[in-house]
């Protein structure tokens, strides 16, 4: 037997809900405040099936549709075509391997004990691949 899903809430009843929506986010509200002044989830309302997170759900849908109804509230934290990153890479003077293995060399010498090869091969794990530390310890 297979069961078709329904929508939570009739056509009618979700423009309801973006026109009470749009109004609150417009006025400031909070998602939680917006949920509890549109009475989500309490019987015999009419979003009595709509939980308080349900909030962003359907500011999303409905901004998709009418950004100018939801606009976002705050900016991003850089411009689209900005990096995310304060120094470019350039600047970081990040290591070539091979000056990687050189000072390797110098600081931590190969020596044949159990403690200098766990050492050596932190770092090497720690420079070739994307992992934190805490991941290479485990």
């Amino acid at each position: 037997m297979s069961f078709i899903r329904q929508p939570l809430l009739k056509p009618e009843v979700e423009e309801q809900l973006k026109d009470e929506l749009s109004q609150l986010w417009l006025m400031g509200m909070k998602g939680k405040d917006i949920a509890q002044e549109l009475q989500f989830g309490i019987e015999g309302t009419d979003y009595e099936k709509l939980k308080p997170h349900y909030v962003y759900y359907y500011r999303q849908k409905f901004a998709e549709d009418e950004p100018d109804l939801f606009p976002r509230r705050n900016k991003p934290p850089f411009a689209k075509d900005e990096s995310r990153y304060k120094h470019p890479p350039e600047e970081l003077g990040i290591m070539e391997p091979e000056e990687f293995i050189e000072t390797l060399d110098e600081k931590l010498p190969l020596i044949d004990t159990f403690y200098a090869k766990r050492a050596r091969s932190f770092l090497i794990v720690l420079f070739y691949t994307p992992l934190r530390s805490s991941e290479i310890y485990n």
